[in-house]
């Protein structure tokens, strides 16, 4: 009987000690999954900022293309202003010498000549830079219309 008893007393203490490993366990599993949790949370919190980062790169890339091509038809326009004084000082300085009556009828003949080889000269050029202009613009909207195709094809 005395032995039952041990056993009993020993099986009484074994169980508490299961008992209790069985609450820590538990305990631990509850810790981990708050963590889990929380480590899920930040996930979701950090994907959300890198769509958020990455939208804002992208504007930020256009934004920055977009100065690009106005700084480069701010100098395209500065340097045709810079040329339209050259012709218009070219310009004055005749008006000034047939003004002064000091041509002769062939020197204004020149001029004159000078003066449409001049005109002839930036028309060839508006031609040429109108050309550039359309070539890109084609370039442009086609590059654009496949971007919205293969956009249109991925949705």
């Amino acid at each position: 009987m005395l032995l039952l008893y041990f056993c009993r007393e020993e099986l009484l203490l074994l169980r508490e000690e299961a008992d209790k490993k069985i609450s820590e366990l538990e305990g631990r599993c509850q810790e981990l999954q708050a963590v889990i949790q929380q480590v899920s949370e930040d996930f979701q919190m950090s994907q959300n900022m890198v769509s958020s980062l990455e939208k804002s790169l992208h504007d930020l890339q256009a934004e920055n293309e977009s100065l690009k091509l106005q700084q480069q038809k701010a100098a395209v326009m500065e340097e045709e202003k810079a040329r339209l004084l050259v012709e218009l000082q070219k310009k004055v300085s005749s008006l000034e010498r047939r003004l002064q009556g000091n041509l002769s009828q062939d020197e204004h003949l020149q001029e004159l000549l000078q003066e449409k080889s001049n005109l002839e000269l930036n028309l060839e050029e508006t031609r040429k830079e109108l050309l550039i202009v359309r070539t890109n613009h084609t370039d442009t909207v086609s590059t654009l219309e496949a971007q919205v195709k293969q956009h249109i094809c991925s949705v």
